[in-house]
């Protein structure tokens, strides 16, 4: 029977780079939003043996491995196991293709992993395969450490936030909570990690996000989009917690760039057909788009978001207790130009998501612009931003996007 060998690597002697008391963790938290940061980490795998190592970093709410290669030879595999979460790869993983092995594991919940390699006892060349871990992401924990309370920005949020979660609506306002079905919480990895919205939008799997969410083909493909991310219970904690509330629907790298445009702020994707029945099966919706006219001030509208990378919420009313509504339609600021105004509170994460009018529950804009970087609107609130879906859907018609007749004219 094969050693197999146990190598425990100590933050202080092998990660350098990775001493908790070198980060300015108060300064990476509350920064809304940002989802994790990326470790450099450096280690290739020894094939000829079972080996064991562990990557750990203190209070992570999350990691991310991240291989630059991954080729197992037959009947061998890898496990990642934390307190909270296990996968098992084999052979070339998640990858794509025979040539590019490279990936980001699965999502792995805890703040530490132990990866284990087992060889198969048949395997007796291992030429050409190996694995090669090069960085890792470690999720930002979102949350003060000593009074476990959200961190978010007082001038810009409420400590008690307006927002709810979307099942407080399932059934006072049926319609509304339903907008919140089509929602996806993105995490993009990367070098900075990041929390996001997007929605189903029209029909046949297109999904709406902003270009500042992502904006390439491989900034997709390294994107986990979580659909039904929302509890089933009003009170439940995990409401409140970043990724809290798993998702009913995890993909990634099942979504393709349609268009994109940086003016505009916005990214249309499409989702493959195994995605879209899955969709079918769990009856995720696709939200209708206002086609026909623009907003109009004063209406009354709601948004649909995951705030901080939190459960789906649903935001109806201001501070004052005053219904949400159009404050302006035609905004300019560091945002861009020609905006969508309201005072509704989002902060970072909600990127992305959908502005919805109460009397059509059509999608009248997408949100991308809140939090402390716009101005004071007349009632005393940051008065937040949102492209409205009418330009993106001239603009999507001048670049000659062919969409099918239903992405408009579902639901008139």
């Amino acid at each position: 029977m094969r050693r197999r060998v146990l190598l425990v690597l100590s933050l202080l002697a092998s990660w350098a780079h990775a001493k908790p008391m070198e980060v300015d963790e108060g300064g990476e938290i509350k920064r809304t939003g940002n989802a994790g940061l990326s470790e450099a980490f450096n280690r290739t795998i020894n094939l000829d043996r079972s080996t064991s190592l562990r990557i750990a970093y203190p209070n992570a709410r999350f990691l991310y491995i991240q291989f630059s290669k991954f080729d197992l030879p037959h009947g061998a595999s890898l496990t990642l196991t934390t307190n909270e979460s296990t996968v098992m790869y084999t052979g070339k993983g998640k990858s794509h293709t025979a040539h590019d092995t490279a990936f980001y594991s699965d999502r792995l919940v805890g703040s530490a992993v132990d990866i284990v390699y087992k060889r198969h006892h048949d395997t007796s060349k291992t030429h050409g395969f190996g694995i090669t871990i090069s960085s890792y992401i470690r999720g930002i924990p979102r949350v003060d450490l000593d009074t476990k309370s959200a961190l978010t920005n007082p001038a810009c949020v409420n400590k008690r936030p307006v927002w709810r979660p979307a099942v407080c609506f399932q059934e006072e306002a049926p319609r509304v909570f339903e907008s919140s079905r089509a929602l996806a919480r993105m995490v993009t990895l990367g070098a900075s990690s990041q929390y996001a919205t997007g929605f189903l939008a029209g029909c046949d799997g297109y999904f709406l996000t902003n270009e500042h969410n992502v904006r390439t083909q491989e900034q997709v493909d390294a994107t986990d989009f979580g659909f039904l991310a929302a509890s089933a219970r009003c009170d439940d904690t995990c409401n409140h917690l970043a990724l809290g509330c798993a998702p009913k629907l995890l993909l990634r790298g099942a979504a393709t760039l349609v268009a994109v445009d940086t003016t505009l702020d916005y990214t249309l994707l499409r989702f493959d057909h195994a995605a879209r029945r899955q969709f079918q099966a769990l009856g995720v919706p696709h939200l209708p788009l206002r086609h026909r006219s623009r907003a109009v001030v004063g209406e009354t509208i709601y948004i649909v978001q995951h705030p901080d990378g939190t459960a789906a919420k649903i935001v109806t009313q201001l501070r004052s207790g005053s219904d949400a509504v159009v404050s302006d339609v035609d905004v300019t600021n560091k945002c861009g130009k020609h905006q969508v105004g309201y005072a509704a509170e989002t902060i970072g994460g909600a990127s992305g998501s959908p502005v919805l009018a109460t009397r059509d529950h059509r999608v009248i804009g997408l949100h991308h612009c809140g939090e402390c970087n716009v101005e004071t609107s007349t009632e005393g609130a940051a008065l937040r931003t949102a492209i409205p879906i009418h330009d993106i859907l001239a603009d999507l018609k001048k670049k000659r996007i062919d969409l099918p007749a239903c992405f408009t004219m579902r639901h008139g």
